[in-house]
């Protein structure tokens, strides 16, 4: 990646990801345009920018020529920006420069910001909106003289990071006056679109001098707590080979399972999934699994079954997202499972251990949607990640979108050494191995349709075939669960 000059100092824009693009953030002084239609979220990125630099000690201040600092104030701690500490503090101030009519009050107002620059020391300045400002200066030629002396010889010069906002209507090809896109370091356009009835918003990178531009259209959200986030692909090349010094082996787990259970709960047949075979289960730290089964098998019923034999061999950390089963019924159907052998004592034990999410893909963009899970997995920081219902997300969102969302998941928990298992349902085997998220992922895992079986005493059994294609190999084995036990401890119902 290259890297800024060393005579270039960089700060913080306050977003993760547009920092990752700008090689850090923007050049100390340097000029930003922040464009877009009305409500695409330009002074709550501007805003962002500024509350950050209040938060690491330098005071910024917010010039409004549109809002009241009431409602400024009151939009932004709805964000999760309290910007009422921060002014108590010293480290924020906010100019209402609405009464602002005539080019002389303008002037006076832009030289008392100055003047405020200088005593406060403020290293941040965000004009909201330059549009509105330049409407009142009715001589063209004045307003290039207006902004050449405020912007370029003056705040530029005393080193503030400035961010202009501007409005940006729609069908318009150029900024404002145009001078604003030439006299400025960075230009960035704010749009969205509305796909499937859901807002998804666009952020244009159109200038950035001092980073080359890659990606010119990148997906961001804004959400209370985090306020403004971009969604970037992973880098491959940022991805650590697997690691191999630390294994599960999901045959030994089940087996424990079955120990713990005093053998009741596997038949007989499964103790034989170890027997010269034992490499064949064994998964890799990090490695990404694709486990298909058919669609009369509940899934939330399998994930159960393997969070709670891994917890009882490994006692990991496990992350549960559901896009089918709610948390209560996950985290209820693993406590039963672990109850039947651990006991209630073990069982509190192992389940504090797990963290279950669910949501529903109808609510949200597949951009917010991806960002939600990495957040889910970023806050839980998990060994092992179980996502239920991946062939859902297919059904909501354009194929090349969704693929895009797969690939960047399993790479972003390859990279994080997160143990990763998603299900699917198909209707064998052979349609889990033509998915693309076959050629993505390091392991493979199919189960059939479950057959009912009466064993002796009237007890109940379900038999599964179950293929494992992992590093080592390829198998098939007949996994038989105690239907009857799960029955009488109301694991199921």
């Amino acid at each position: 990646m290259q890297k800024p000059s060393k005579t270039l100092e960089i700060i913080s824009t306050g977003i993760r990801g547009l920092d990752r693009i700008l090689l850090g953030g923007y050049p100390r002084g340097a000029l930003i345009l922040l464009a877009g239609n009305p409500g695409t979220g330009k002074s709550t990125m501007a805003a962002k920018f500024l509350y950050e630099g209040g938060l690491a000690g330098e005071k910024g201040i917010y010039v409004n020529f549109v809002e009241p600092k009431k409602d400024f104030l009151v939009h932004m701690a709805m964000l999760g920006m309290d910007f009422t500490e921060l002014e108590e503090k010293g480290l924020f101030e906010y100019i209402e420069a609405l009464t602002i009519v005539d080019e002389d009050a303008l002037v006076a107002q832009l030289e008392d910001i100055l003047r405020r620059i200088v005593e406060t020391g403020a290293k941040r300045l965000v004009i909201d909106s330059v549009t509105a400002m330049l409407q009142i200066v009715k001589d063209k030629a004045k307003i290039r003289e207006l902004v050449q002396n405020f912007f370029v010889n003056g705040v530029k010069q005393m080193d503030v990071t400035t961010i202009l906002i501007a409005e940006h209507p729609y069908g318009a090809k150029m900024v404002g006056y145009g001078i604003e896109e030439f006299i400025v370091d960075a230009v960035m356009i704010l749009r969205f679109e509305i796909v499937q009835g859901k807002i998804r918003r666009i952020l244009e990178l159109r200038k950035a001098r001092w980073a080359p531009i890659r990606q010119a259209e990148i997906p961001f959200y804004i959400r209370p707590g985090i306020v403004v986030e971009l969604s970037l692909p992973e880098a491959p090349q940022e991805v650590p080979a697997l690691d191999l010094s630390s294994r599960y082996n999901l045959a030994k787990a089940l087996l424990d399972l079955n120990k713990a259970a005093r053998g009741e709960l596997l038949g007989n047949n499964t103790c034989r999934l170890h027997v010269g075979e034992e490499g064949v289960y064994v998964i890799p730290r990090g490695a990404q699994i694709v486990v298909g089964h058919t669609p009369t098998l509940d899934a939330k019923h399998l994930i159960s079954l393997l969070t709670a034999a891994l917890l009882v061999s490994y006692k990991p950390r496990i992350a549960l997202f559901s896009f089918k089963s709610s948390p209560i019924a996950l985290r209820r159907l693993i406590g039963c499972l672990l109850s039947i052998g651990c006991g209630r004592e073990c069982t509190n034990e192992l389940l504090s251990n797990v963290y279950v999410e669910s949501v529903n893909p109808t609510a949200f963009t597949f951009t917010e949607i991806y960002d939600i899970m990495r957040q889910f997995v970023e806050a839980v920081k998990p060994d092992i990640l179980f996502v239920e219902g991946m062939d859902i997300i297919e059904q909501f969102v354009q194929r090349n979108e969704y693929l895009e969302m797969l690939y960047n998941l399993m790479l972003s928990n390859k990279r994080e050494r997160v143990t990763s298992f998603y299900t699917f349902s198909a209707r064998d085997a052979e349609a889990i191995y033509n998915r693309m998220a076959a050629s993505m992922a390091d392991v493979m895992i199919y189960v059939e349709e479950p057959h009912t079986i009466m064993g002796e005493a009237a007890s109940i059994k379900q038999s599964y075939i179950v293929e494992f294609a992992g590093f080592f190999g390829r198998v098939e084995r007949k996994i038989s669960l105690n239907v009857e036990l799960l029955y009488k401890h109301r694991c199921i119902s």
